[in-house]
């Protein structure tokens, strides 16, 4: 819907208490949409503690290992082009990384919980999986060529 006002306001950006108004770029009018408080549900509260911790895990990870995902990222965005238009490949190895920690949840779900792991325990489970070389062993990433300089840990 549209909201024209008058000419002294025309333009409005920003939310109130029931509404949330969005810029159409020539300025002339603002689109509005109800305002929505999202829904509290259990696994929404599991989804973001698992991302809160992965974000924290990440932070802790080495800067020759996030050199290592920019390397594969580059790599697997020459080899692996979208199939459609429609499908985008990740825009960064950390969106990749969480992928593979879930599917690594996803084979081992007994043993591995993702709102608590921290990086040495995932070590001591699996530990191939500390390096992207490992990951891609393990399925858990796509595969790439070549693997030889994919084998920095992300914990030392």
């Amino acid at each position: 819907m549209k909201a024209y006002g008058t000419t002294a306001v025309s333009y409005l950006k920003g939310r109130d208490s029931t509404s949330v108004y969005y810029g159409e770029p020539r300025r002339k009018y603002s689109i509005i949409r109800k305002y929505i408080i999202p829904r509290y549900t259990t696994n929404n509260e599991l989804r973001g503690n698992e991302l809160k911790n992965i974000g924290i895990q990440w932070r802790g990870t080495t800067a020759g290992y996030k050199t290592s995902g920019k390397t594969y990222m580059q790599r697997y965005l020459q080899q692996h082009p979208p199939l459609t238009e429609d499908k985008q490949n990740p825009s960064n190895f950390f969106a990749m990384w969480i992928k593979a920690l879930h599917k690594w949840f996803d084979s081992d779900t007994t043993h591995v919980d993702l709102t608590t792991f921290e990086l040495h325990e995932a070590a001591i489970l699996e530990p191939t999986i500390v390096t992207i070389a490992g990951m891609i062993a393990l399925g858990f990433l796509p595969n790439v060529t070549p693997l030889t300089d994919l084998s920095v840990d992300w914990d030392t």
